[in-house]
């Protein structure tokens, strides 16, 4: 999997050798951001490790839902609330395809979430959270292996909030690329994901709009 990611970032990766330095090879600087990425070690052990560099910015954390909030995803609620174009007609409502959120979302008609006041619940209200978390944690799934494989998402990052996006996605498609490979995931890397806690933020409420509230009661007797 290495040669086949180094077949791919070489030439964006090779530099010209000048009169003031000779540049790294592009094997090397992709073992290092892979290292980076995989484990927790900091900028200092890495340096040590492979004989480089660092330089770094400034680390910096926010709320899930306030993220979610600020984000272009957002600004479905501008075009008619909808996220994506297939929808399918319940009970005589309109339900489209879903993004699943837990309590700590707005629901959406675009963003499913359960129902909240857990001691006030009906029986079908109790079995829809059931069924919805039992969606929810496929994706909580595919997070732990992700952040399992890519250590560098399951501590605090030592890197200007700017480009942290940027790792985040990387993480992904190197992730999706030891999946389609089939490379080993041990188990033991779960556990050795280390959970930061949550920052003391509330989370961000937003009124649900009346028609999320019917798409939600529309799909409760069938899910």
């Amino acid at each position: 999997t290495f040669n086949y990611l180094l077949s791919l970032v070489r030439p964006v990766l090779t530099r010209k050798t000048t009169n003031w330095r000779r540049p790294y090879e592009p094997s090397l600087r992709l073992a290092v951001v892979i290292w980076w990425y995989a484990t927790p070690s900091e900028y200092r052990t890495i340096s040590c490790l492979f004989g480089v560099d660092v330089y770094v910015g400034w680390p910096g954390r926010t709320h899930d839902a306030r993220v979610l909030s600020n984000s272009t995803i957002f600004k479905a609620e501008q075009q008619d609330g909808y996220l994506f174009p297939m929808s399918r007609d319940i009970n005589g409502v309109e339900v489209p395809v879903h993004l699943i959120g837990d309590a700590a979302y707005p629901l959406k008609k675009w963003l499913m979430k359960g129902f909240t006041q857990h001691h006030r619940l009906t029986p079908e209200q109790s079995t829809f959270n059931y069924r919805l978390s039992s969606a929810r944690m496929v994706v909580e799934n595919a997070f732990g292996r992700l952040k399992g494989r890519w250590k560098c998402l399951a501590k605090r990052c030592d890197v200007d909030i700017h480009i942290m996006p940027d790792i985040v996605i990387a993480c992904c498609i190197l992730h999706n690329v030891c999946e389609i490979n089939k490379d080993n995931y041990l188990a033991d890397w779960n556990t050795d994901a280390t959970e930061l806690p949550e920052p003391n933020a509330e989370a961000v409420y937003v009124p649900p709009v009346g028609g999320a509230q019917l798409i939600r009661e529309a799909i409760m007797p069938v899910l």
